[in-house]
């Protein structure tokens, strides 16, 4: 029986909320250290201190200047524990606000579920208008089933998307989470 992609989702940060960045700058853009954190690979022994960029009041997800680190509320990773998840683990942060108060209840997300890289052979090919041009795009997230570990929470090799299974999803829409954005893996957009 073939694997049914319809059920996973990518769990991406909203557009909107505080964002920070890494003010020791330890673990920036471009450093594979940033990767090694997000994909549960290292574990710092001290709390990474996040500060100010820019946005406003902090959400459920605080996003941070590098793509795909994201910051979760306790009320997220209590939801996570509480249903036995696997596949991610926490990292201690401290977060500083605006007005330079530190912001607690906030712990960095890894992801430690693994599938392997993205299969684009198998995604949709279809031309993105975009003003006056047509720009070939991909639609659908696909990679090869057997390279998945079954967690339920996971990185596909070589993306940086944050994929959940069906349950993950269900549990965290109760939460109505803010900052907080699902998309199926079948509708993923990908320029070609």
């Amino acid at each position: 029986m073939p694997f049914d992609f319809q059920h996973l989702w990518a769990w991406t940060e909203g557009h909107g909320g505080l964002i920070v960045h890494d003010s020791q700058a330890k673990l920036g853009a471009g450093h594979e250290e940033a990767w090694k954190l997000i994909r549960g690979d290292y574990r710092p022994d001290e709390p990474i201190v996040y500060e100010y960029l820019m946005g406003s009041k902090p959400l459920d997800l605080i996003a941070t200047s590098y793509p795909a680190r994201h910051l979760l509320s306790d009320r997220i990773v209590q939801a996570l524990k509480a249903n036995n998840f696997t596949g991610w683990r926490t990292y201690p942060v401290r977060v500083f606000g605006k007005d330079k108060q530190e912001i607690p209840g906030y712990h960095g997300f890894s992801i430690t579920g693994k599938a392997g890289p993205a299969d684009w052979s198998r995604s949709e090919k279809f031309q993105r208008q975009f003003r006056a041009r047509a720009s070939p795009y991909l639609r659908g997230l696909y990679f090869a089933e057997e390279t998945w570990d079954r967690s339920d929470i996971f990185i596909p090799e070589g993306t940086g998307y944050i994929c959940i299974v069906q349950p993950v999803y269900q549990a965290l829409l109760r939460l109505r989470p803010t900052n907080v954005e699902f998309q199926p893996l079948t509708e993923i957009l990908a320029p070609a």
